[in-house]
């Protein structure tokens, strides 16, 4: 091996493709566990596991407004309706790689989530799922 390679750095038209795919996979290991090791903090879940902004949705029309202002706070915007109900709004973005814009639109009537609403927009492929609303989701289980 090592006359190989001496030989080809001489002379680049001997090297042999087996060589070739041997050099590249020693170059980039480094790369590859660096890859790996962003995609298992990529797969990290929220703290409440959720993996969609359907799942959460629809944990949050579970909840009374009560549990909504505990799990979640205080939201950015509230809006009384015509009919009598109250939309909330929740907006945050987050910073750093793993950030983005996340908007969590609620619709609650007498002390009940009628309807909810979670956008998502995750800066990267690094986000773990729901990256982007990590603040606003920090203690939401």
């Amino acid at each position: 091996m090592v006359h190989l390679m001496k030989q080809s750095v001489n002379n680049p038209k001997h090297l042999l493709i087996k060589d070739v795919r041997f050099i590249q996979r020693v170059k980039m290991k480094p790369y590859i566990n660096i890859l790996l090791s962003l995609t298992m903090i990529g797969c990290a879940s929220n703290p409440g596991g959720y993996k969609s902004e359907e799942s959460v949705e629809r944990k949050l029309m579970s909840l009374t407004e009560q549990e909504v202002v505990l799990n979640l706070g205080a939201p950015s915007k509230q809006v009384t309706t015509s009919s009598g109900a109250v939309a909330w709004t929740y907006r945050d973005e987050a910073n750093g790689l793993t950030g983005g814009k996340c908007t969590i639109s609620l619709v609650i009537k007498k002390g009940k989530v009628l309807s909810a609403s979670v956008t998502a927009k995750d800066r990267s492929w690094v986000s773990f799922p729901l990256g982007s609303c990590e603040n606003i989701l920090g203690n939401f289980k």
